[in-house]
Parts: structure tokens; sequence; C-alpha cells
């Protein structure tokens, strides 16, 4: 994880924070969450933002665990569903 600041084109419009889900009044300048790469994942709070970098990276990693798990999840239900597709047509070819 990492922290951009970039200068805002659109000061005092409302946000939401990426770590804290609140609105907040964007200033000037934004701070965004960035991944290594330099991908775009938010803008962080100043309240969030007060609270440090390890705090922000920590909460960043717990946020981003159920999405990995719920990816997994949906690879998961596709594989099911495809298998259930297979079962279904293999019996209907099986009774005719």
């Amino acid at each position: 994880m990492q922290l951009q600041i970039e200068c805002n084109r659109e000061p005092f419009k409302q946000k939401s924070c990426l770590i804290c889900n609140q609105l907040f009044e964007m200033t000037e300048a934004r701070i965004i969450v960035c991944n290594d790469q330099g991908n775009d994942y938010g803008e962080v709070c100043p309240k969030c933002l007060r609270k440090g970098f390890s705090w922000l990276s920590d909460r960043f990693e717990q946020l981003s665990q159920p999405q990995k798990s719920l990816k997994c999840l949906g690879l998961k239900a596709c594989k099911l569903q495809l298998e259930l597709k297979t079962i279904t047509s293999q019996q209907i070819d099986n009774e005719q």
C-alpha cells in the first residue's frame, strides 16, 4: 500500500473515505491509497490519516481480506454451478 498526494480539482466536494466509509469534505490536496503499481483504490479522510501509516496499512489489509475471500467463494460457486450443469446434462442424456 502507498499513499499518494495529488492536487484536488474539486475541493469542498463530499467523498467517502476508503478506510472508514465516512463522508468528508475534500481539501485542495487529496490523499489516495494506491497499490505498489500505482493503481488508485480511493481517498482517505483526515481523521484516518491522522492515525498514521501503520494503522492505515493494517486497516487496509483487513479491508482487502474479505474481498479475496469473496473472490475465492465466487470462483468456487461458479465451479460448483458448472459441475451441477454437467451432472444435470449427463442425467438428461442418460434418460434419453
